[in-house]
Order: C-alpha cells, then structure tokens, then sequence
C-alpha cells in the first residue's frame, strides 16, 4: 500500500497549485517541486496499476464523478476517489464475472459501457461553457 504521509505531503501542495501560479507561490509553496512529487506519485501509482492489471478505459473518469459531489478541493477528491474506484472497479468486475457465466466479460467492456454515457454528457456540459 502507497504510504499515507507521501499522499498527505503530495495533496497539501495540489490544492494551491489548481490555483493560480503566483497565489500558490504567496502562500509559500515551493510550486516547482510540488508539481514535480505530484507528477512522480501519479506516475508511479499508475504504472504500477497498469502493469499489475492491464488497461482498463474510462477509469480515469471517476475523479470526475466524485468532483461532481465532492467539489473542487482535492484533499476531498483524491481519498473520495480511491475509494470510489475501488468500489466501480469491484462492482464492474462482479458484473463482467455474473453477465456471462461460466465465460468471464472482459471488465474494459463493462467500464466503456458505464464511461462512454458519461464521458458524452461531460463533454457536451464542457461544450456549452466555451460559447
């Protein structure tokens, strides 16, 4: 398990970067090496993830459904979504095992069936911001 006090360290510096630059810099963060700890830890934890498991499509949508509920704040968002992409993955691979039993359905499949809906409304509701 990826330690807490090294995601603790990474998410106090992410909230002020989603900011602008120089509020974060006032505040006294050091926004280069922030930037570059986050960076690491994203890169780490995800290619971890996906050499243990394989590309799953649309997982990287869930942060964006516990946004919706959650709000802006990342201290919020990054634990809300470990847990609900533990929870979608673990829902989806009992709907792939159960769908066609005694064959197993591939879980991309069930994710792409869940994501794609969401992914069309995220970018029709971000289309409507720009005009």
């Amino acid at each position: 398990m990826f330690p807490a006090w090294w995601r603790q360290s990474c998410c106090r510096g992410v909230f002020p970067c989603s900011a602008l630059e120089d509020a974060a810099k006032g505040l006294g963060l050091e926004v280069e090496r922030s930037r570059f700890l986050c960076l690491l830890t994203v890169l780490l934890l995800a290619g971890g993830a996906v050499a243990l498991t394989g590309p799953v499509a649309f997982v990287g949508l869930v942060p964006h459904v516990v946004r919706f509920f959650t709000g802006a704040d990342y201290r919020a968002v990054i634990p809300c979504s470990m847990a609900a992409g533990a929870f979608f993955m673990l829902t989806a691979d009992i709907i792939s095992r159960t769908i066609n039993a005694p064959a197993e359905t591939p879980i991309g499949l069930i994710f792409s069936l869940i994501g794609v809906p969401f992914f069309i409304w995220i970018a029709r509701k971000e289309d409507k911001g720009f005009d």
